[in-house]
């Protein structure tokens, strides 16, 4: 009988039975994390995100390496075929759905967002005439619900208003994927920078009022672990990519995104117009 204090140790070491990874140390502590990863809220920062990515990873690695090493000494010692075989399956198995939880953590399904209940989203401002939505404050998935919300609430939305130094690049993506479902218009009177500019671009007329500013950079993240987890420069080239679909001109999105991070390129309105920003 193993010890209850090693018990981690001896699985990482591969003392433990085929039939006790299999059943425990790799199905049931995969239910219980997941069930835990279900009970986390969904608006979490770069950071947080980072931090969970560490210890998803690190209890991993630790039920991978603990059920190779015993599959290894199963077939050192001649164990029963099938018992060897059921350990292979059931690691190619944790491993799939571990990594599918992990890619899920960091991309949380819009559906998943529309869950919340009617009492826990604040809808947004709306306009006198109930024609214009008020976007305003960090961009994040908490305004995104908010902005379904409000859509569902008034079905005569014809413009976005926007105001916002930026936020998340998945929730705004959200937004604007919406925008363009709907063909709605954007306008900004006032600061439209960062991730913000992914949602004016989405309108189908697009317009910069006299206070208005647009501003682009290079995305940043919180830390050098996120960097490392997230491939920024292939959120680069999907928004490049996106800029270019939605009528900008190359040059632009070259400048655009060679501004670094620490910095904001606030272009003026006939660079906006001769780059295909502005649609008025």
């Amino acid at each position: 009988m193993l010890e209850r204090a090693g018990y981690l140790k001896n699985h990482w070491q591969g003392l433990h039975s085929i039939p006790r990874v299999v059943w425990i140390n790799l199905f049931a502590f995969s239910l219980i994390v997941s069930v835990l990863l279900d009970l986390v809220p969904e608006q979490l920062n770069l950071f947080q995100i980072a931090i969970g990515l560490l210890l998803l990873n690190s209890f991993l690695l630790w039920q991978m390496t603990g059920a190779f090493r015993t599959l290894k000494r199963a077939i050192k010692n001649q164990s029963d075929i099938v018992l060897v075989a059921g350990l292979s399956v059931a690691m190619v198995l944790v491993l799939a759905v571990s990594l599918w939880r992990s890619y899920e953590f960091i991309y949380p399904a819009p559906t998943k967002i529309n869950l919340a209940t009617t009492n826990e989203v604040m809808p947004l401002d709306v306009s006198q005439d109930q024609t214009t939505i008020f976007l305003e404050g960090d961009i994040n998935y908490a305004l995104h619900a908010s902005f379904l919300k409000t859509l569902e609430m008034h079905k005569d939305i014809k413009t976005i208003a926007l105001s916002s130094e930026g936020g998340i690049i998945f929730a705004a993506r959200a937004i604007a994927n919406k925008i363009i479902e709907l063909n709605l218009n954007t306008k900004t009177n006032a600061d439209c920078f960062s991730a913000c500019t992914l949602i004016f671009l989405a309108g189908q007329k697009r317009q910069l009022g006299d206070n208005g500013q647009l501003g682009f950079h290079l995305y940043a993240t919180k830390s050098m672990l996120t960097a490392s987890i997230l491939d920024i420069e292939e959120q680069v080239e999907k928004d490049k990519q996106y800029l270019r679909d939605r009528g900008v001109s190359e040059g632009f999105i070259t400048t655009a995104y060679s501004t670094p991070p620490e910095e904001i390129w606030i272009p003026k309105r006939i660079q906006l117009q001769n780059a295909g920003i502005l649609a008025e």
